[in-house]
């Protein structure tokens, strides 16, 4: 079968050969070929020569290229003890169509990718080819190059300078992929100057004005990862200023008019880790606040203040940004009709209420109206915020909020009544009454959901090991109701925890 394929396949390749390309039904059997892993090394040979031939053609059009680039990587892919000879190959090309520049390029960086050794060679011409496709006129092209840049090895200051110059590209797509592409490379590299961080920073929030909502996406990414590395290499102490700052400008970009850029600007939010606690419980409250500590003891004045301001990010166009772009941000976000902002909002608080205990209590008002959400997503996004400030001890349930969140006991959703139990497994009470409210919680759950059976028994046992003295308050009560004998085991074991 093999013999016949080859002879098939090769009669029809050497037939076109002063051809301008191969016929499709050439192309199929040579893919049927590189293929089948029982094709002898001899005959793999022989249609790489071929193919290297097709591939060198003097009157070849581009779009003939394509398919035999195509073939040339499966057959490197599937035989890689050929990806060398394929690499030099494709590398002698002599392209002038920017199309057909960028398809050998994407195949040399894949073979690079898959074969080490091959990254050298690759580094030595592929810059000199990029910086040509970045200034050809197609706009599929510059747009394939910048999405690339790191695979094909481009040296990073070069790439910086390449990237911020696209950012005023008049097609909104190449503005958004420049972006992206610095995002990529901050993450990437190691950065230490703060003149080129700063000229990032602000580059990217100029581009909060854009008229396109796929630039302002990417410019809230771009601020949220410049503006931390700026907050980074400022060691003075103007540092917590920069950080609030930064918090403020991104804040500026949860009311936005698209749900794209609301929802990066809360991803966003919950990836800053350094916020002021009065610009923290700012977010929770539509009037602005007056924050004032006595003693120990945090005190909230509900009235219209004086507008306090702070130095924007960018020193050599400064600015103020009002500490009013915070206020009511997470009502907002948790109220807005669309759930992913909402799910965005509560994700944001699940990392946010770790840099304060106030804001964390002040916070957990909202969550527990959030629990009665109407999108499961939100739903268990809030439970699981639930559940981290528990794990950080920044969850003080009140009796006001044990009844909404019990309603997670008996949701319809088998995902949420787990993961309100997973909450109630770490979570300390505050007294006797809201552990009784917890446990008539769980057999509810257990009542009405006979299938929950032995989560609700393993949480009753956790519950009870960690609050041993209401265990012991609440025994007699509780097992006088429950006629399942696993029910009176489980509780009996509070008894003999206590007793220990």
């Amino acid at each position: 079968m093999e013999e016949q394929i080859r002879a098939n396949c090769f009669h029809l390749l050497h037939s076109s050969s002063t051809a301008a390309s191969a016929p499709p039904q050439a192309l199929t059997l040579s893919l049927s070929l590189i293929l089948n892993p029982s094709t002898s090394d001899s005959t793999l040979s022989s249609l790489l020569q071929t193919l290297t031939v097709s591939l060198h053609h003097p009157h070849l059009p581009s779009l003939s290229l394509l398919p035999t680039l195509s073939l040339l990587s499966t057959l490197a892919s599937h035989h890689p003890h050929l990806s060398r000879p394929i690499f030099h190959s494709i590398r002698s090309l002599s392209l002038t169509s920017p199309r057909a520049l960028a398809a050998s390029l994407s195949v040399l960086a894949s073979l690079a990718e898959s074969d080490q050794t091959l990254v050298p060679e690759l580094s030595e011409f592929s810059e000199t080819l990029f910086l040509t496709l970045c200034f050809k006129p197609s706009v599929s092209v510059r747009h394939w190059a910048l999405m690339n840049a790191e695979r094909l090895r481009i040296r990073p200051h070069l790439l910086v300078t390449l990237l911020l110059g696209f950012t005023r590209d008049p097609y909104p797509y190449l503005r958004a992929v420049a972006l992206d592409g610095l995002v990529r490379l901050c993450k990437s590299i190691v950065v230490e100057d703060r003149e080129l961080v700063e000229t990032c920073c602000c580059r990217a929030v100029e581009l909060f004005s854009d008229m396109e909502d796929c630039v302002r996406c990417a410019a809230v990414r771009a601020v949220a990862q410049w503006g931390q590395l700026l907050v980074a290499l400022n060691h003075d102490s103007n540092r917590k200023n920069l950080s609030d700052a930064l918090f403020l400008q991104v804040c500026s970009m949860v009311r936005d008019m698209s749900l794209k850029v609301r929802v990066e600007a809360f991803d966003a939010l919950g990836e800053i880790s350094m916020v002021s606690e009065e610009i923290l419980l700012q977010t929770l409250s539509k009037k602005l606040l007056s924050v004032s500590l006595q003693g120990s003891k945090l005190t909230l004045q509900r009235h219209g203040l004086k507008e306090k301001t702070y130095s924007g990010l960018c020193s050599t166009k400064p600015f103020e940004i009002p500490a009013s772009n915070s206020a009511g941000v997470f009502v907002h976000g948790l109220e807005d009709e669309f759930s992913e902002v909402r799910r965005s909002a509560c994700h944001s608080l699940h990392t946010l209420s770790i840099l304060s205990a106030d804001f964390s209590g002040e916070a957990l008002n909202l969550l527990v109206d959030v629990l009665n959400d109407d999108s499961m997503v939100v739903r268990l996004q809030a439970l699981e915020t639930l559940r981290c400030m528990a794990l950080f001890d920044r969850l003080k349930v009140q009796e006001a909020h044990v009844h909404m969140f019990l309603s997670t006991l008996v949701d319809d959703g088998a995902v949420v009544r787990s993961a309100a139990r997973k909450v109630l497994r770490i979570i300390k009470l505050e007294d006797v009454s809201i552990f009784k409210l917890c446990v008539d919680g769980l057999l509810e759950n257990l009542e009405m959901y006979p299938q929950d059976e032995a989560d609700v028994f393993s949480v009753l046992l956790s519950i009870g090991q960690h609050h041993g003295n209401f265990a012991a308050d609440v025994i007699v009560g509780v097992s006088d109701e429950v006629l399942d004998v696993r029910a009176c085991i489980t509780l009996l074991n509070y008894r003999s925890i206590e007793l220990c």
